[in-house]
């Protein structure tokens, strides 16, 4: 099973990809449970991301046994077929910029942990 993370930041040029360690998938699908355990909110929709800068996560499975479907992760949310799921804190959001660490720039990440209030 591999997980990859894809940080939707650029334009233009190559965003940054990488693929979770076993300990990170782990942890990542223990986080994802918990944020599908909770209601998804009627009517809520994914937000609506800039057309340039930092526009979330994109999350898939190389294999599609751990995550049959793709899911995105942005602004306190986390959709995944045409469903929305709110993402409280934005923790998964700050859990994923933290395993982008070794392949984002201490600038880029700097900047999106602003973005996420930290």
């Amino acid at each position: 099973m591999a997980i990859e993370v894809e940080l939707d930041v650029f334009s233009g040029r190559r965003t940054p990809t990488w693929v979770l360690e076993p300990e990170q998938e782990a942890e990542f699908l223990t986080l994802l449970k918990a944020i599908k355990s909770r209601p998804a909110e009627a009517g809520q929709t994914a937000p609506k991301a800039p057309p340039l800068g930092y526009r979330g996560f994109k999350i898939r499975s190389t294999d599609d046994r751990a995550l049959p479907e793709p899911l995105e992760v942005y602004r306190g949310a986390v959709c995944q077929d045409d469903k929305t799921y709110p993402d409280v804190d934005r923790e998964l959001e700050k859990w994923l910029l933290e395993t982008a660490s070794p392949f984002v720039s201490e600038a880029v990440t700097r900047a999106i942990r602003q973005e996420l209030g930290q």
